[in-house]
């Protein structure tokens, strides 16, 4: 596999495969051609372990503090202290995390990740402490550009299919993605641009 350019741009095949699902194509309609930027691995992974478990606002102030102090870099995030990023606002624990994620990448852990194939890179992922699959996914999305992505631990991707398609089990969810191979990452990416723009449908789910 060839190493991932700067960003994903919307493929003609999977926007007309996305059209053929009619509630799908409304949001095509809504929000016109995906694209979104690719973030070099040890960021990319870096937000998304700062972003676990907390909303995307709480996520991108967090994660603004971090790079202004350390421009993401992996030398830089290792020379603050448990106390520098309690102050920039990442918990203690997911402070132990970033250190180790640090060593990895210095280490040329996330060198090659291009490589593998998705099952590959979530399964060398999830080995590193801090890193669930959720995390591993977002990497494979916003780092790999990886287009068959469906992160059914993601709570956007959760509400929106439960709110707007009405899919409420896991096997309802997982059938939905089954509609959108192999481009499911677009898909996911529609889904984000509805929960945005719906807030007030999506905040009484328990979560």
């Amino acid at each position: 596999m060839t190493p991932p350019a700067h960003e994903v741009a919307a493929d003609p095949e999977a926007l007309a495969l996305l059209a053929r699902d009619p509630k799908m194509n409304t949001l095509l309609e809504a929000f016109g051609p995906y694209r979104w930027p690719l973030a070099p691995p040890f960021v990319a992974l870096v937000r998304a372990v700062v972003g676990q478990l907390i909303s995307g606002a709480a996520a991108r102030a967090t994660f603004n503090r971090l790079e202004a102090a350390t421009q993401i870099e992996p030398e830089r995030l290792l020379a603050c202290t448990t106390e520098d990023l309690l102050a920039l606002g990442v918990p203690r624990r997911k402070g132990e995390y970033l250190h180790g994620l640090s060593h990895y990448a210095l280490g040329g852990g996330l060198d090659d990740l291009h490589t593998l194939t998705d099952a590959e890179v979530i399964t060398k992922l999830v080995a590193l402490r801090g890193v669930g699959v959720w995390t591993a996914e977002m990497f494979l999305i916003f780092a790999l550009g990886r287009p068959d992505v469906w992160p059914l631990a993601d709570m956007g991707v959760v509400r929106a299919a439960e709110r707007y398609y009405g899919a409420l089990t896991l096997i309802e969810m997982a059938a939905l993605g089954n509609r959108f191979r192999p481009y499911r990452s677009a898909a996911v990416w529609y889904l984000w641009r509805w929960i945005e723009a719906n807030p007030s449908r999506t905040k009484a789910l328990v979560v």
